[in-house]
């Protein structure tokens, strides 16, 4: 098959370097270059056979051992494009954080003017404890709402 219809090869390289099994072996060792050579300065003449050389050694010696030559941050600054994107929404645009926001807005509201309507004087007091229980249940009434419209 030519060179350009070739299928790229599928590299096994881990972290620890690795021998080759059986099968891997022959498919492995039809890719190592013919002759070690020096071309204008590189080593190799293509791209391609120093890419097929590099992958070869990349699985024999590992990850671990490649990223220990040379500086640290070259290897994080080249592995960064590669991280997948997490796209930022805005806060407000999630649905889930708008009801939370309207739901703690609305017990909020419900538990001020709770204590308020507690304090007017034409209204029959309450004990503390009766204003309390009062306060839990209208506050339990506004969440169960808030969650209950949520989740439909």
């Amino acid at each position: 098959m030519p060179p350009e219809h070739q299928e790229p090869t599928p590299w096994d390289i881990r972290r620890a370097g690795r021998a080759w099994t059986g099968a891997e072996f022959r498919q492995r060792a039809d890719l190592r270059p013919e002759k070690l050579e020096i071309w204008e300065g590189k080593l190799l003449f293509s791209e391609e056979d120093r890419i097929k050389l590099l992958g070869l050694l990349l699985e024999n010696l590992g990850a671990d051992q490649a990223v220990r030559m040379g500086d640290p941050n070259i290897w994080i600054s080249a592995v960064e494009p590669l991280k997948p994107s997490v796209p930022r929404r805005p806060f407000l645009k999630d649905p889930f954080n708008r009801w939370m926001l309207t739901l703690y807005s609305l017990t909020l509201l419900v538990t001020v003017g709770a204590l308020f309507l507690s304090r007017r004087p034409d209204l029959p007091h309450l004990s503390a404890t009766g204003e309390s229980m009062l306060l839990c249940a209208v506050v339990a009434l506004w969440t169960s709402l808030g969650v209950h419209a949520f989740l439909k």
